[in-house]
C-alpha cells in the first residue's frame, strides 16, 4: 500500500489540481478526523483515492 499524504496545500490556496481524466473511485472533501479515515480505510482496500 502507497499512502501520500500532499501537505503542501496551504491557507489561501484556491484548490488542489489533479487528473481530471483519472477516474477516481472515492474523493474525500476536507481533511478532519472523518476524512482521514475514510482515505485510509479506502487506500487499504485498494481503493483508487
Amino acid at each position: 500500500m502507497d499512502l501520500k499524504l500532499n501537505m503542501d496545500l496551504g491557507v489561501g490556496k484556491k484548490g488542489v489540481n489533479f487528473d481530471k481524466t483519472k477516474l477516481y473511485d472515492l474523493i474525500i472533501i476536507g481533511l478532519g478526523p472523518a476524512g482521514l479515515n475514510s482515505a485510509l480505510y479506502a487506500k487499504r482496500k485498494g481503493l483508487e483515492v
